[in-house]
C-alpha cells in the first residue's frame, strides 16, 4: 500500500483504491483458474 502511495502522489486515494480493488479481483480469478485446473488433473 505505501509503495503505491510514494509512487503516485498525484493519484487520489479513490483511484489508488479502485486500482488495488481490479488488481485484488484479477489475483483472485487467477487463483481460482489455477485451483480449478488442479482439480481437473
Amino acid at each position: 500500500m505505501g509503495m503505491y502511495l510514494t509512487i503516485f502522489p498525484q493519484v487520489s486515494s479513490s483511484t489508488q483504491s479502485i486500482i488495488l480493488g481490479v488488481f485484488a479481483d484479477l489475483l483472485g480469478i487467477y487463483y481460482l483458474l489455477i485451483a480449478l485446473f488442479h482439480t481437473k488433473k
